[in-house]
């Protein structure tokens, strides 16, 4: 995979502004493999394991810029740099379960997960005649298992379990000899620990032929240590219980339901990283090692009549993490881009979609999405709402024919402390098939106007900072599949633990 686009960043603080227009290209090489087995005997037995490997040689990226300083408007640095970074990956990932099935209605089921993934990054910075070189190792292990018990009681099921989970985070951040300059980094090294148990029950049942409800909960044990430097140790346990419940109503032409969840979510590793590295000599971008878990209470609201569909959502946040931009140790010109826990997080999502069948070939779909933030950080509000307007058609024609339109417009409106400038964009795609749709074609257009640019600012601590890219360039493709005999896939595990997901 080959990319490159163009980046312009202004940020004004104090007495500085700082100008960066930016050339970004690169590339990337994956190489993806599985391997695996399953047994099915009747209905009563079922095992298997599966092994996944993703090898990433390389993923290197350039950044050529022109880089241009003022303090009280006198130029304090004008020139060009270079930013080359290169990474490379490895991820072994093993699955394996077991079901049985002691009736139709009564079963057990046991997951079990494992992952090794190493990571290393280089980093060559040039300024002039002055250069960083950095190196970064990363090393990440789970090892994790949930067991699932579902029976019948009282007229309904019951679904109840524990789960168990280990996870082991090294990261190894190196400024080489060769470096020349002048920087206020040092060489980091942690190691992120977090022991996981669990254990969770949920009681569903319908009343009648419309209604239905659901109870449970989920009690969680976590032992989280964080080493920094071989040296600074700290320890965290948290106990917590969280609740959830819903009712649901359906009948011919309507389905809707109400339902309240609490669950917590912990910042994947990345976030919690004790390194900090140079993005520029001006600003500077790492991890926050002290990040604290964030939990959510969410009340939903679905409903479901005819071709319309409408979801209303609120949410109560606590300690949400969101990235701000702080002067870093004291300095009067270096900025730090980094993670930051906010007490409290509020915000309302209403979602009306409309997907009608017009003139029995085209299936236009209208989708309102509304998004209000009640958020205070450093007695400063970013309350403005965020608003996305979506038209989807497809037009399905004799002779295995489908066009398709599809057209977003956003408004400007907060998303976090940043503020995303409004956005038009259209794509448009002409599908044809042959064989039985044994073989597609497709041929696409994305961004046909040329319209569609990633383009935000923020205003945080008294740093303003705005970025403009155009990442998302008008682009055309053509591309053809052909399915020889496709088989529904029969494995039936599943990933034990959601601690896979901060790696």
């Amino acid at each position: 995979t080959e990319y490159e686009y163009n980046q312009e960043n202004l940020a004004r603080y104090s007495a500085w502004e700082i100008g960066d227009t930016m050339f970004i290209n690169g590339k990337s090489t994956s190489l993806n493999s599985s391997l695996g087995f399953n047994y099915q005997k009747k209905d009563k037995l079922s095992f298997g394991i599966e092994y996944k490997n993703v090898y990433a040689p390389e993923k290197n990226g350039n950044i050529a810029s022109e880089l241009t300083a003022r303090q009280n408007s006198m130029r304090r640095f004008f020139g060009k740099t270079v930013d080359d970074r290169n990474q490379s990956r490895k991820r072994h990932y093993i699955n394996g379960y077991i079901n049985y099935n002691f009736s139709e209605e009564t079963s057990i089921q046991l997951n079990v997960d494992y992952l090794n993934l190493r990571q290393k990054e280089s980093q060559e910075y040039f300024a002039g005649e002055d250069v960083m070189f950095t190196n970064t190792d990363s090393n990440n292990k789970l090892y994790a298992g949930k067991l699932k018990f579902v029976t019948p009681i009282a007229g309904g099921t019951l679904n109840t379990g524990v789960e168990g989970s280990y996870t082991n985070n090294d990261n190894d951040y190196r400024i080489l000899d060769d470096t020349t300059i002048d920087n206020e980094l040092n060489n980091s090294k942690n190691t992120a620990k977090t022991g996981l148990f669990s254990a969770f029950v949920e009681y569903e049942r319908a009343f009648g032929k419309s209604w239905s409800m659901s109870a449970g909960g989920r009690f969680e044990h976590e032992n989280f240590k964080y080493i920094l430097n071989e040296e600074d140790k700290t320890r965290t346990i948290n106990n917590a219980f969280f609740p959830s419940a819903s009712i649901a109503y359906k009948s011919d032409d309507i389905d809707m339901s109400l339902s309240y969840r609490y669950t917590t979510r912990r910042p994947n590793y990345f976030m919690l990283r004790s390194s900090t590295a140079m993005n520029s000599p001006y600003s500077y971008e790492g991890g926050t090692p002290d990040l604290k878990n964030m939990q959510r209470n969410m009340l939903s609201f679905t409903l479901g009549w005819k071709d319309l569909q409408l979801n209303v959502d609120y949410g109560i946040l606590k300690n949400y993490i969101i990235y701000t931009e702080n002067m870093y140790q004291g300095s009067d010109s270096i900025t730090i881009f980094h993670p930051t826990n906010i007490k409290d997080f509020q915000y309302m999502g209403v979602t009306a979609v409309y997907s009608p069948t017009l003139f029995k070939i085209w299936n236009p779909s209208f989708t309102v999405d509304i998004t209000k933030q009640f958020v205070t950080y450093n007695g400063q509000k970013y309350d403005k709402p965020f608003v996305d307007l979506v038209l989807e058609n497809t037009v399905t024609l004799p002779n295995n024919l489908i066009l398709g339109a599809d057209i977003d417009w956003n408004f400007e409106g907060n998303n976090d402390v940043q503020v995303e400038y409004s956005h038009f964009n259209f794509d448009a795609y002409c599908i044809k098939t042959f064989f039985k749709d044994k073989l597609r074609v497709k041929l696409a257009v994305e961004n046909l106007f040329n319209t569609y640019y990633d383009n935000w600012y923020m205003n945080t601590n008294g740093i303003y900072s705005e970025k403009w890219t155009d990442q998302g360039r008008r682009t055309f493709s053509l591309s053809v599949k052909y399915s020889f005999n496709p088989a529904k896939k029969k494995y039936k595990g599943e990933a034990a633990s959601s601690e896979l997901n901060r790696f």
